[in-house]
């Protein structure tokens, strides 16, 4: 509700902004332009503020989104993610990750009925998952487990030729930027469907 409001605020704020400058132009009477100059030096400054705290409001909540992904087991972060692809319309989901999954932890069908294979690792921010792991995860998903598409998710993020290699067979990466932006989305989306 307070997104709303400070976005109509800010809505607002843009369509007036122009019309009191021209008014603040058009005036001859010198103190008048004064006080209408720094009117419009005082709206830039309170639209400045809500660009601000709205940008910091979001980063903040990935932020926590990751965090409270990071502090989860492995099998945990698995159960996570499974959730996430129920919430984003995935079916017949099913966690099969343990020891020697080989590259399968999450069996599912996507949203268009295709065989879906997910790869999840937790890993600590700042490590970069490369490209031999993508390798390996290639393989295993089209070839061992037979499915129409992979999904390799980490907490963490790809290299370049991760990305590259990945992107020529078809591969969804979810690093960890993707997941906490994902997640604060449905989190903020059941927050304002339950108010």
């Amino acid at each position: 509700m307070r997104t709303f409001a400070a976005l109509t605020g800010l809505m607002l704020l843009v369509v007036l902004l122009p019309a009191i400058a021209d008014t603040i132009a058009s005036s001859r009477n010198p103190a008048f332009a004064r006080i209408g100059f720094w009117m419009i030096v005082a709206a830039l400054l309170v639209l400045a503020g809500l660009v601000y705290h709205f940008v910091r409001s979001r980063r903040k909540t990935r932020e926590r989104e990751l965090k409270d992904l990071l502090a989860l087991t492995s099998s945990g972060f698995e159960l996570a993610i499974a959730s996430l692809l129920h919430d984003l319309g995935y079916k017949h989901i099913e966690h099969v990750g343990r020891p020697n999954d080989l590259a399968a932890d999450i069996r599912a069908r996507g949203p268009q009925g295709h065989q879906i294979v997910v790869q999840c690792k937790r890993l600590v921010p700042g490590t970069r998952v490369g490209s031999p792991e993508i390798q390996k995860f290639i393989g295993m998903a089209k070839i061992h487990h037979g499915a129409d598409h992979g999904i390799f998710v980490t907490t963490a993020e790809f290299t370049g030729p991760a990305i590259d290699l990945a992107r020529q067979h078809g591969i969804a990466l979810w690093d960890g930027e993707y997941l906490a932006a994902t997640l604060a989305r449905i989190h903020n989306l059941a927050r304002r469907t339950a108010a």
